[in-house]
């Protein structure tokens, strides 16, 4: 009964299909891009206007790559990453690529 009340409430059930722009060579996105952002409510001006002034890495395109080059470093480097570093092997989960339709690691991310 919970769950279904959390359901009738919210939209955390629904699947978005992943970013497809990456595999095709494609280095940034906009976040209105990205299935599931707006219907969650997001745009700029109400993430900007409740938040404080945007710092200098955030301003800065070159500034906010490094930071999340950053990231990515350090998500990578991180004991428990392993199963997301590299693509699945069909080898070695036969279903994979019926269950999850436009998979993604963290070497596609890289890219």
């Amino acid at each position: 009964v919970i769950q279904d009340k959390i359901a009738s409430l919210t939209s955390h059930h629904k699947v978005y299909p992943g970013l497809k722009q990456f595999k095709e060579g494609v280095t940034m996105v906009n976040i209105q891009d990205i299935p599931g952002v707006k219907e969650a409510g997001f745009t700029r001006a109400s993430h900007l206007s409740g938040a404080p002034p945007l710092t200098e890495r955030e301003s800065s395109d070159a500034m906010l790559r490094q930071t999340l080059s950053e990231i990515l470093a350090a998500t990578q480097k991180f004991q428990d990453s392993w199963p997301f570093r590299e693509p699945v092997r069909p080898e070695d989960v036969p279903d994979y690529h019926t269950v999850i339709k436009d998979p993604a690691d963290l070497s596609l991310i890289q890219r």
